[in-house]
């Protein structure tokens, strides 16, 4: 335990820290141990640190997509929905005139465009991390609910996930989009090619948005200030859309406050 509060304070060194980051991939007792702990004080850590540490908690939300290739119980996403909400703001409840949200869609579009990202440079041994998405690793797939209850909003982040690698990816041709992760997947109730401009477009935009944060985090590119200013930007937007719809997601509502304020006491050193 006394690792994981470690880990939790954003304390511990690179390396340790992306084999803490492996463990709790593969071990679901520690990852929900993990989950549990409260948000750490602030103290004068790196803000480096801070930040990398605080985005680890966002993209391990990635987790909730690796299991087992059948469809599993929906009594399993509950834990997987913890995870997914860490920076995924909002609710498929909310009407469709609060969710549309150009302007961050916009913001998002805006920092994939910027100079800097276009021109990021990864470690050789970093990029498998970032471009691999979880269900294309090995004996492992995208495990939502039951025929009746398969959660559109989880299917919308990944799909976000997935919008993201294709903006920062070299390849030059478009690769084929997994069919679980249209809105029309297995005859669900939402019956249009795209997520925008459905209840779950912002799991979408959100989906982006983190993709976007984990290879900043993983780039070795000098990150300027202004582009973090543009994320404190966003930040506010999904705390405010959140506050709208804290109610919908019950007890896991904590969870996704203390993350994001963690983001936020980041981005604001």
């Amino acid at each position: 335990m006394g690792e994981l509060a470690t880990f939790n304070d954003g304390a511990m060194k690179s390396g340790k820290r992306k084999a803490m980051m492996t463990h709790l991939n593969a071990c679901p007792t520690c990852y929900s141990d993990w989950l549990a702990l409260p948000p750490p004080p602030h103290r004068p850590v790196s803000p480096w640190m801070r930040f990398i540490s605080a985005i680890d908690k966002a993209t391990m939300a990635c987790s909730a997509f690796i299991k087992a290739h059948k469809i599993r119980p929906f009594s399993g996403l509950v834990q997987a929905a913890a995870a997914c909400f860490i920076l995924v703001a909002g609710s498929v409840y909310i009407y469709y005139q609060f969710i549309q949200m150009p302007d961050m869609a916009e913001q998002i579009s805006k920092s994939y465009q910027t100079p800097f990202v276009q021109e990021m440079r990864f470690n050789p041994a970093d990029t498998n991390k970032i471009f691999i998405l979880p269900w294309n690793k090995p004996v492992q797939s995208y495990g939502f609910g039951s025929s009746n209850r398969y959660a559109p909003p989880y299917r919308a982040f990944g799909a976000g996930l997935w919008a993201g690698k294709q903006e920062l990816s070299a390849e030059k041709m478009p690769a084929h989009k997994p069919d679980f992760l249209s809105p029309r997947w297995q005859n669900a109730t939402i019956k249009t090619e795209e997520w925008s401009g459905t209840p779950c477009a912002i799991y979408f935009s959100m989906g982006r948005w983190c993709f976007l944060l984990r290879s900043v985090c993983f780039s070795r590119s000098e990150v300027p200030p202004a582009f973090w200013k543009q994320q404190k930007s966003l930040l506010e937007q999904i705390q405010n859309d959140f506050g709208k719809s804290a109610e919908e997601i019950g007890a896991d509502a904590r969870i996704v406050t203390d993350r994001l304020r963690n983001v936020k006491s980041v981005l604001e050193d």
